[in-house]
């Protein structure tokens, strides 16, 4: 689907801030372009995932954060928010819950 923004993103950027948007993909998908421009070279990435399947404080407090922000900048209402996070205390308590969050590091060499 080169070329093509998925339903999901397409979506994401209806609803967000641009910057914010934009500050998402320059996490992981161009960290390694970024780099190589830059002058490093022999890049090499790591990706390490973490997977929190029974809502751990830190994952219920991080989505809470998100909840809290998407009504303070206009994305979503209280209700909402607060439907968003019954939902997934729910999904957690019948043990259907998994949140993932992807970590990168990199290295290179300065010519």
């Amino acid at each position: 689907m080169k070329g093509k923004l998925d339903p999901y993103r397409a979506i994401e950027r209806q609803r967000q801030p641009h910057s914010y948007v934009e500050h998402l993909e320059e996490r992981g998908r161009t960290l390694f372009g970024r780099l190589v421009r830059l002058g490093l070279r022999r890049v090499r990435l790591a990706a390490d995932v973490y997977e929190d399947t029974t809502l751990e404080p830190y994952m219920h407090a991080k989505l809470t954060r998100r909840a809290l922000n998407a009504v303070r900048l206009g994305l979503a209402s209280a209700g909402a928010a607060a439907r968003w996070m019954a939902a997934i205390e729910r999904l957690a308590a019948s043990g259907q819950f998994v949140f993932t969050l992807n970590y990168y590091a990199a290295r290179g060499v300065k010519p």
